[in-house]
């Protein structure tokens, strides 16, 4: 259980940290703005994945519950029990002979999903959380670089910009991604109003690619 908690703890931690930084930088470079060129969408598709997952985890958790709690309903004096690892663990050690190897199967398997569902749900919500500060930050052009979905890129780590043929609106640049060494892009999309002065700041910096 302490170890548990430790473990939220750090998650916990992390998302403040990235905040704290975030703010920190945000503070530090009042005064450098040169434009800003609006917000991100509310929810992007990684997030919608993200939510999926974590409703997919609590259905599956509660219909293995739910069918648990209907095979061995003599067991369970309450429903925390049933989301209680240790007692689950108990009543693992109960069913050691022979003639209730099946309940030991279940509960085993039962068990597992309980223990992967607390660590991965919290670790889902966290990096959903992160996700959807950094894209309600603004995205601002600054004097050594732009933020873009919460991060900072310097003008050396970004390798040009270009307009999306389907909607002028929308601007994209692109990036050397050392990982999967190939060229990556991100998606902006900006007010019509704003796209001609948008366009000619960005090429003081960057490349404009076709």
């Amino acid at each position: 259980m302490y170890l548990y908690v430790i473990y939220v703890i750090i998650l916990i931690s992390s998302y403040v940290a990235l905040i704290y930084k975030h703010e920190r930088n945000e503070k530090a470079r009042r005064g450098k703005e040169i434009l800003s060129i609006g917000k991100n969408r509310p929810i992007s598709v990684i997030g919608i994945i993200l939510i999926a997952l974590i409703l997919f985890y609590f259905a599956i958790i509660a219909f293995k519950a739910r069918g648990i709690r209907r095979s061995f309903n003599i067991y369970f004096a309450d429903i925390f029990q049933l989301f209680d690892i240790k007692y689950i663990e108990s009543l693992m050690d109960y069913f050691t002979d022979e003639v209730k190897v099946a309940h030991l199967f279940k509960m085993s398997s039962y068990r597992d999903l309980l223990f992967k569902g607390y660590m991965q749900i919290p670790m889902l919500l966290i990096v959903f959380a992160q996700m959807s500060y950094r894209e309600s930050r603004e995205n601002i052009i600054y004097e050594d670089g732009i933020m873009l979905e919460g991060r900072l890129w310097k003008w050396q780590e970004l390798a040009g910009f270009s307009w999306s043929e389907k909607n002028n609106c929308k601007l994209i640049f692109s990036y050397d991604s050392k990982l999967l060494l190939s060229k990556l892009h991100i998606k902006v999309k900006v007010k019509h109003e704003d796209r001609e002065k948008i366009n000619e700041i960005l090429s003081q910096y960057l490349t404009i690619e076709e």
